[in-house]
């Protein structure tokens, strides 16, 4: 019973949170002053599309494939020590193009809601509007 209560209640967030957490800067036209949001403090618009190809490709590889928001999290964070980047070279780009807010829950709990397909698509829809921009 519990695990049917569980799924009701993760399909309920999966259509909040596509409803609610659209990436404003996707469907508007104001284009220049949101994309600038991917950027974490002065590293550029270049670093943050980097970034995002980086988490696109580990994203499916065959470790964090099924990963529960946690172990997802720790290897993700392992992955970023590793590659020598400041997590929020990482975090904050990946923060804004999951939800187009500064502000939201842990980038983690968002992958799972949205699920892998839907991740996916709003991370190629980042990168693609990061490089049709001038950088």
């Amino acid at each position: 019973m519990t695990a049917v209560v569980a799924g009701h209640l993760r399909d309920a967030a999966r259509w909040l949170i596509s409803g609610a957490l659209v990436l404003a800067y996707i469907r508007t036209g104001r284009r220049n002053s949101e994309i600038r949001l991917l950027q974490w403090k002065q590293t550029g618009l270049a670093n943050a599309r980097a970034r995002l190809l980086d988490v696109r490709g580990l994203i499916g590889t065959a470790e964090t494939r099924d990963a529960t928001p946690p172990t997802l999290e720790e290897k993700m964070k392992a992955w970023i020590r590793e590659k020598g980047h400041d997590m929020g070279d990482v975090l904050w780009p990946l923060r804004v193009a999951l939800t187009g807010r500064e502000e939201s829950p842990s980038p983690f709990e968002v992958m799972d809601v949205l699920g892998k397909e839907e991740t996916i698509k709003r991370l190629d829809a980042a990168i693609e509007k990061l490089s049709n921009f001038s950088i």
